[in-house]
């Protein structure tokens, strides 16, 4: 019999989970690093044209990532009922900060919209205090997805160290000879 704790998610959740993981991740290292000045000039102006755009890119496929996500029933897993809530709403959290951050990183531009040459988009908002205000909740919706990626991580060091191996089962090349 399979160990359920040990069930692989389906393969195309894997691969648009770590599709947003390097976008997500890169994202705000990257922006962190930008904002604060860690850079030289030379490089750093090409963070925030290759952030925007690859972001851009990335609402689709996160979008597809949500709808894919509650097309499948996740295996039970051997924790406590407490653990389960947890995960359950962490997961809520960082998929919901993940919406705010892409969506009010594209509502805060002032300035027109550029996807790798390939194509452009006026603003939507005339600059003033609404984009100042999208700007701010881009901000914070990135500081606490920034905590969240944290405990999420944490957690899925917790639970390998205790014996099980969640992380395992999101990996790309999982198999059944795991399990």
């Amino acid at each position: 019999m399979i160990n359920n704790a040990l069930r692989p998610y389906p393969f195309f959740a894997r691969l648009l989970h770590w599709v947003n993981a390097v976008i997500i991740l890169w994202a705000m290292i990257s922006g962190g690093v930008y904002a604060f000045e860690l850079l030289p000039d030379n490089v750093a102006k090409h963070i925030p044209p290759f952030n925007i755009a690859i972001t851009i890119l990335l609402i689709p496929l996160f979008l597809l990532r949500i709808v894919n996500r509650l097309r499948f029933t996740m295996p039970d897993l051997p924790i406590s009922s407490n653990e389960k809530r947890m995960a359950h709403y962490g997961h809520l959290a960082i998929y919901a900060l993940t919406t705010a951050s892409l969506f009010t990183g594209v509502l805060m531009m002032e300035r027109p919209i550029d996807i790798f040459g390939l194509l452009h988009f006026d603003p939507i908002f005339i600059p003033g205090e609404l984009t100042k205000f999208l700007g701010l909740s881009h901000n914070i919706s990135n500081a606490l997805l920034g905590i969240m990626l944290v405990i999420h991580v944490g957690a899925i060091v917790k639970h390998h160290h205790h014996g099980l191996p969640i992380l395992s089962r999101m990996m790309p090349a999982y198999s059944k000879k795991r399990y």
